[in-house]
């Protein structure tokens, strides 16, 4: 019996052994891309360059070998403003990337970030989608020619196909027609080569998937398959292998599907109730193709989605690990690396790996320790140097603490310092001024002036010769209206202040007096 046991424990570690070897995602790394779904990702040949779009109209550029363990992209940039990044892919010689947006505008970046072209888009007001120039409506999805790395091929809402070469951005050099059984237009929801570049094909929004040979001719599909998916649900991704014969399609209709191109009518196998609501959700193979890894969206009332993997030869679920609280819209499996890269609804991009069988990638940036930036510190209180500024908006110059110190202690207002007491008197009366303050005050105000004792007239008849000799306020005034100055008569008994001024020197006139001579 104990040999039994000890029979079955070394299996059940085997059995560890075996799933960690063959699905590396014993670690996970989140790389934050922003808070909207990260649509699309791609990897370089290398494995040492991601790129990253979401539905925020940006994409980031990480590199692996240059970041730390902080997990922050090196630049970000902005296609188009206001339109969902739909696919990015690298070319073949991982020197430049391929982006195609909600915009009818294909454009091509070097690995930097730094753009190179841009295609054209063509007049929307011509009914024949082969004499416009360029796409005349958004864009759905983008790839390179896996040989030619001067072509690449975009798909588009406008019904068409059309390969572009990078010498002549301003015509695209074929155009290819989607068409439906009766002859109309049809949507065209994604695209791929084959390995080998002899194929090209097209997913449509009717549910057909429609191959052409890639020197043509384009008039109609070589290879056709009118009902490939559900009418009127989109085909998210479509994927050739290695050996250019096997094609996987992955539906709006939540299912996944292998096909063998030789028999195109019926799919080899079906992968059901794969629960879909984003029309960038891709499916990839694994390193030794062996394997089909693709995700599912979060259903209503439900914490968890799940990445899936699928046996190749059965399209059995062999295994499955959660994602929480967040769809998995796109999956790669990278041959080089052997890490797994997963983006999510929430804006995370998780990288699975296992430190074991997995090469570089992220475990690079892992071992850098993350280094200080000065730059990260916020300086609240920092000072603002502006030499020509305004004198109102000038600030005083920097000074010692010490110096700083000792002036405001001067401040009788910074400081608070109290009043000081009377200079003369005793227990709070004042000497020789009352008994109180208020008399102190009586004293200094009205005792010493001495105002009550003088006439106020005769104190305004001072200064009657400096103002007629210099009139200021009331001469430049009454120039015209009163040129002489008229005084009241203190001899007149008669003397009514309500009569007028006529009436008052015809008064004066009739006594013999004169009212324009001060008395």
């Amino acid at each position: 019996d104990d040999d039994d046991d000890d029979d079955e424990n070394m299996e059940a570690e085997d059995d560890v052994d075996n799933t960690d070897e063959r699905f590396p995602v014993t670690h996970e790394v989140t790389l934050q891309h922003g808070s909207k779904v990260v649509s699309t990702i791609a990897l370089d040949t290398a494995g040492a360059r991601l790129v990253t779009g979401s539905y925020d109209y940006e994409v980031r550029f990480w590199d692996f070998a240059a970041m730390d363990s902080g997990m922050q992209s090196f630049r970000m940039i902005t296609p188009h403003d206001g339109h969902q990044v739909q696919s990015l892919q690298y070319s073949i010689t991982g020197d430049m990337i391929l982006v195609a947006t909600g915009n009818a505008k294909a454009k091509v970046y070097d690995r930097d970030g730094i753009e190179l072209l841009e295609c054209i888009k063509g007049d929307q007001y011509l009914a024949d989608m082969a004499m416009t120039k360029g796409h005349v409506s958004l864009l759905h999805g983008a790839a390179w020619h896996p040989k030619d790395r001067e072509q690449f091929l975009t798909c588009s809402e406008d019904g068409t196909l059309r390969i572009w070469t990078l010498d002549d951005p301003h015509r695209q050099k074929q155009v290819i027609k989607a068409r439906t059984k009766q002859g109309r237009r049809i949507p065209v929801n994604s695209c791929c080569f084959t390995r080998d570049g002899q194929y090209f094909a097209g997913a449509c929004q009717d549910g057909s998937i429609h191959l052409w040979k890639s020197k043509g001719p384009y008039i109609r599909p070589s290879i056709s398959q009118p009902a490939a998916h559900r009418n009127g649900s989109e085909t998210t991704c479509l994927l050739f292998g290695y050996d250019c014969q096997t094609l996987v399609s992955r539906g709006g209709d939540d299912t996944m599907k292998l096909w063998d191109i030789r028999q195109f009518k019926t799919p080899v196998h079906v992968a059901e109730d794969l629960y879909n609501l984003y029309p960038t959700t891709s499916c990839s193979f694994s390193p030794d193709e062996k394997m089909i890894i693709t995700g599912t969206s979060l259903k209503k009332g439900e914490s968890d989605s799940t990445l899936q993997f699928f046996d190749r030869n059965t399209f059995d679920r062999v295994f499955q690990i959660g994602v929480e609280n967040a769809s998995v819209v796109c999956s790669l499996w990278h041959p080089r690396i052997n890490q797994i890269i997963v983006s999510c609804s929430n804006g995370e991009v998780k990288v699975l790996y296992n430190p074991k069988y997995s090469a570089r990638g992220a475990k690079l940036s892992l071992a850098n320790v993350r280094r200080f930036n000065p730059q990260d510190v916020v300086h609240i209180n920092k000072d603002i140097i502006t030499p020509y500024s305004l004198p109102m908006y000038r600030t005083p110059r920097l000074m010692p603490t010490k110096r700083k110190l000792a002036i405001d202690r001067s401040d009788p207002v910074k400081s608070r310092k109290p009043d000081p007491p009377l200079e003369r008197g005793k227990q709070g009366r004042t000497s020789g001024g009352g008994q109180s303050l208020a008399a102190y005050m009586v004293k200094q105000m009205a005792v010493k002036k001495r105002i009550d004792r003088d006439d106020p007239r005769e104190v305004l008849l001072k200064h009657a010769d400096a103002a007629a000799a210099d009139p200021y306020w009331f001469g430049p005034a009454y120039a015209k209206t009163q040129p002489h100055v008229l005084y009241r008569d203190p001899e007149a008994e008669d003397f009514d202040p309500t009569k007028s001024k006529a009436r008052l020197l015809k008064d004066s006139e009739a006594r013999g007096h004169d009212p324009l001579k001060p008395t």
